[in-house]
C-alpha cells in the first residue's frame, strides 16, 4: 500500500521502496517545501546556508538526472511526468539497473 502526502508528514522512520510513488514525492515536495526558503545558522560561521526548493531541482535531488532515462525526465520538463506519474519507480530500475540501487537511498 503506497503512502499519501499527509502519511508521509506523520512519518517517525524512513518508508520502504514499497510504500512510495515518485508521484507522492512530488506532490510531497511541491507543497511543502516549494517556494519557501529555509535558513539555518551554523554554529562558528559569519554566514548561514540558504536553502529555496524549486519544482526543477527535484529530479537532480533525487539522482534521477544520472539515470538513463532521456533527456525528457530532467529539469523542467521531468517534473511535471513526475507529477503526473508518468515517470515511476519501475520505469526507473529498468532504465539504470545499478544506477538504481545506487540512488533509491536517495529517493
Amino acid at each position: 500500500m503506497y503512502l499519501s502526502v499527509h502519511e508521509l508528514i506523520d512519518l517517525e522512520e524512513l518508508p520502504s521502496e514499497e510504500q512510495l510513488t515518485l508521484q507522492t514525492i512530488a506532490q510531497f515536495y511541491e507543497e511543502h517545501l516549494c517556494n519557501l526558503i529555509f535558513h539555518y545558522k551554523i554554529r562558528h560561521k559569519k554566514r548561514g546556508i540558504r536553502l529555496h526548493f524549486r519544482t526543477f531541482d527535484l529530479l537532480h535531488l533525487l539522482c534521477i538526472h544520472k539515470m538513463k532515462t532521456g533527456s525528457s525526465y530532467r529539469g523542467k520538463k521531468g517534473f511535471p511526468k513526475l507529477r503526473q506519474g508518468t515517470l515511476t519507480l519501475e520505469m526507473l530500475k529498468k532504465a539504470n539497473l545499478g544506477g538504481y540501487e545506487r540512488t533509491i537511498y536517495r529517493i
